[in-house]
């Protein structure tokens, strides 16, 4: 009975994963076109070359966009949001709380358990000339690979797209997410592949989770309507 179970379960899941792409192709398809770009920027450009040119583009106005924008990928802002989000639908409480916990947690044991050595660009390039510093910014030094702002910010536009009832806004909250992801290079908190890395995490995991509660709902369904 168990394995009939897990097979159904496995064969529900698979049906609901394609649906929730299909009716979010515009996130989705909008999500692997900024991640593929992104990801030829990665193996064009050195690491150093691309921080380097990003930092490159400060100005007065860029330097305060970037330091708020870089803050809706806190923690504060992500549990203010997931607040919001139980309190307009109480039946939400468990799915925004895994989906928005679970990649941060993860990018937190990756960043301490198994990529502890990396370091941030201000360590790294911290020889390198005309460096732009955004004032009052505290700049951190290690734990650098992947992204937690960026793993943050995907999880949290991820999920509201999935939520959200136009589908067609899905490019959108692409934009918003990785706005906060060059921000953080932009601000030299982080080196491009940390912010790919955490964005593919982000949207991989939460879509995970969100397949799963649709699976087993559907699964309920079936199983009351026997």
């Amino acid at each position: 009975m168990n394995q009939e179970f897990s097979l159904q379960l496995a064969i529900v899941y698979l049906q609901q994963l394609r649906k929730v792409i299909q009716t979010n192709k515009v996130f989705y398809l909008s999500f692997v076109f900024i991640w593929l770009l992104g990801l030829s920027v990665q193996f064009t450009f050195t690491q150093f070359q691309i921080s380097i040119f990003i930092n490159g583009l400060y100005s007065t106005l860029g330097d305060v966009l970037m330091n708020y924008t870089t803050y809706t990928g806190d923690g504060f802002f992500l549990v203010l949001v997931g607040i919001i989000l139980v309190f307009i639908n109480r039946k939400l409480w468990l799915v925004t709380l895994l989906c928005l916990l679970v990649p941060s947690l993860i990018t937190q044991l990756l960043k301490h358990f198994v990529f502890e050595d990396s370091h941030r660009p201000v360590t790294i390039m911290r020889e390198i000339q005309g460096l732009h510093f955004v004032e009052g910014v505290e700049m951190n030094a290690y734990n650098s690979f992947p992204s937690g702002h960026t793993t943050a910010a995907f999880s949290l536009y991820t999920l509201l797209a999935l939520l959200h009832k136009n589908k067609k806004l899905g490019w959108v909250w692409v934009i918003i997410a990785s706005s906060i992801a060059i921000s953080r290079v932009y601000l030299l908190q982080h080196f491009w592949a940390d912010i790919i890395a955490g964005s593919i995490l982000a949207v991989c995991m939460v879509t995970f989770i969100y397949t799963f509660f649709a699976a087993k709902l559907r699964i309920d369904e079936i199983t009351t309507n026997q």
